[in-house]
């Protein structure tokens, strides 16, 4: 429960600062937490959202992104800006990066990573799982 609300894995609550509350009982959660400065947000060369992604939350200094690929699915051309990757699942994918050769990865569940730098790309699931990603991006 937080806040009277039952919470499944990959749901998502926003606090605002100074706002009080109370963790989750009885399971594992990702606590995230935006300091008021922070470097200046890079921004890729061109502003193009994901054909997979959901957004959940919008504020004024981020944004919170559900991603789901489905195996052999191909995400359209899209970009991102500095953001932190949560996967939620073991999955596996390929990625064009503009400019770059083509790289593989293996997402692994709960691994947190911090990815500052703007990227755009397009990315195909070749796992046998779907990839389920949360993705907070910062917003310049």
């Amino acid at each position: 429960m937080l806040g009277g609300q039952k919470m499944s894995r990959g749901d998502v609550k926003v606090f605002k600062t100074g706002e009080r509350y109370s963790p989750p009982q009885g399971g594992e959660y990702i606590e995230v937490t935006m300091k008021p400065v922070r470097p200046q947000v890079k921004t890729p060369s061109v502003a193009m959202r994901s054909d997979k992604a959901r957004v959940v939350y919008e504020g004024e200094r981020f944004f919170i992104i559900d991603e789901t690929v489905q195996p052999g699915e191909t995400t359209i051309r899209h970009s991102h800006n500095p953001r932190l990757l949560i996967p939620l699942n073991a999955a596996r994918n390929t990625q064009w990066v503009d400019g770059r050769p083509e790289t593989f990865q293996d997402l692994i569940p709960d691994s947190i990573q911090f990815l500052s730098e703007p990227v755009v790309h397009t990315a195909k699931s070749v796992g046998k799982n779907p990839i389920r990603n949360i993705m907070i991006e910062l917003k310049p």
